[in-house]
């Protein structure tokens, strides 16, 4: 059996492959260019991706063994899905006075998503490396949660 190649199929791919390679390099510069022109002295949390599950209700040593950063903070401004909290307790982490995080989506599910945060109020939020944790763990303060975050790092 004899395979015919068409060299015009042949040149598409290679375009195709140059295109698909091109665009890798383009979103890795404008990731490194996001993260080199945040202001110094600013934590920057990104929402993760919503989660198509129905969340557990969070607990202590989840919240301990999870969060690299947690903090309770209060919503001083919200601009172009971005979420400007001013941190005023750290629990765990290397956390800035001003923390960055993205807006949560008001059309997303409401388990396993990033909470859609309202200026002047004031939120616990943990994130482990630089995503948000959802399902619970970020979310308004209440009772209920100042006693998870308690728990969870004795403050």
């Amino acid at each position: 059996m004899t395979t015919t190649v068409n060299p015009e199929a042949k040149k598409n791919r290679r375009a195709l492959t140059g295109i698909v390679g091109a665009s890798a390099v383009v979103l890795a510069l404008i990731a490194v260019g996001v993260v080199l022109s945040q202001p110094a002295g600013v934590t920057n949390l990104v929402a993760g991706p919503a989660i198509a599950a129905k969340c557990v209700t969070p607990d202590a040593e989840t919240l301990k063994d999870s969060a690299t950063v947690a903090f309770h903070g209060t919503v001083t401004s919200i601009a172009d899905g971005k979420v400007t909290l001013s941190a005023d307790q750290v629990f765990t982490g290397d956390v800035h006075d001003t923390v960055v995080v993205g807006q949560g989506d008001p059309d997303g599910p409401s388990d396993g998503a990033a909470p859609l945060f309202e200026d002047g109020e004031s939120y616990y939020v943990a994130a482990k490396g630089d995503t948000l944790l959802s399902c619970g763990y970020t979310s308004l303060d209440f009772p209920a949660q100042k006693d998870l975050y308690s728990a969870a790092f004795g403050n």
